[in-house]
């Protein structure tokens, strides 16, 4: 057993780079207790400290949002899976989870650079604006893509068996607060899904003779335009999960949480853990496929593909 003191993570340091790290040991009068995010912070970490990377102490001094989500992810699976999460190695995937076979790997969203026209723009007051959702999906795609690069380096290598499930984790929890809540029509899809299937607005199709609502469709569309520099667009795509050059990705867990998630703290936040996932499954996944049902948290998309539609199966935990 190891002492909680031995485990404190936080220390105010004039030298941190991210003015976030120091930010979150100050007191909030607006959470109960005034303590409640760096307690928040110093439980993930006493949950899953023996799983991080031995560098994880400085990285979080540079990069807090991108170490925050590692916590977020592994306090989690350590609360679903017990001791089946394993950290074997600093120089492979992330985490491994015996129970299901299963390495994953952690990538973390952000708004983008300033001057990048394909950036998260903070919405400006008083002027009407649109919710940014190709933006959005790019920057998913991007973080989906260069995770899917280092996984087939750790397959070629032989630290991931080819037969061996895997996940890619994507927080979304640090993009602008007003856009990290995904934003969907009700029986619809949030941003994730359609960054991986070419999923595109919503169709109902309506009874001529009653005008009542009928079935409920999809347009097809597998790519969201890019702007460049010269003012010309690019297409992206946005079929990853038809591409058989990603079947060994067996899903994406999709998370919106960040640390001012939730607004108790002590045993009601570890309940809630995984309660913001989206799980999307990949339906080329064969050998290595997810079960379904695995996490049981969150909202969870069973995806099956035949010769002319994909069908998505959604459930809720």
């Amino acid at each position: 057993m190891v002492a909680l003191s031995k485990m404190k993570l936080l220390h105010h340091d004039p030298k941190a780079t991210d003015p976030l790290y120091n930010k979150i040991q100050e007191d909030c009068r607006h959470f109960n207790p005034p303590t409640l995010l760096r307690d928040r912070v110093e439980k993930l970490y006493e949950t899953c400290h023996d799983l991080v990377d031995k560098k994880f102490p400085s990285q979080i001094k540079h990069k807090f949002a991108s170490c925050y989500s590692e916590l977020y992810f592994c306090a989690t699976f350590r609360k679903l899976f017990g001791s089946s999460v394993l950290h074997p190695s600093d120089k492979g995937p992330d985490y491994y989870i015996q129970d299901l076979d299963c390495w994953a790997e952690v990538a973390t969203l952000s708004d983008g650079k300033k001057d990048n026209p394909n950036s998260i723009l903070r919405p400006e007051s008083g002027v009407v604006g649109s919710h940014p959702k190709d933006q959005i999906i790019l920057r998913i795609t991007s973080s989906f893509t260069e995770k899917a690069k280092i996984i087939f380096t750790y397959i070629e290598k032989g630290l991931i068996k080819e037969n061996q499930r895997i996940i890619i984790c994507i927080s979304g929890g640090w993009i602008q607060p007003i856009y990290r809540f995904p934003c969907y029509p009700v029986g619809g899809f949030p941003e994730v899904v359609s960054a991986l299937l070419p999923i595109g607005d919503m169709a109902l199709l309506l009874d001529e003779n009653s005008n009542l609502t009928g079935k409920r469709t999809f347009k097809y569309k597998d790519y969201v335009n890019k702007k460049k520099e010269n003012n010309c667009m690019e297409t992206i795509k946005t079929n990853y999960f038809l591409d058989p050059k990603y079947s060994c990705i067996s899903a994406v867990v999709y998370s919106y949480a960040n640390v001012s998630d939730y607004s108790e703290g002590g045993n009601k936040f570890f309940e809630e853990l995984g309660s913001d996932f989206f799980i999307i499954h990949n339906p080329l996944a064969t050998i290595n496929r997810l079960p379904y049902g695995s996490f049981k948290c969150g909202t969870e998309y069973e995806v099956e593909v035949d010769s002319n539609f994909i069908n998505i199966k959604t459930n809720t935990y």
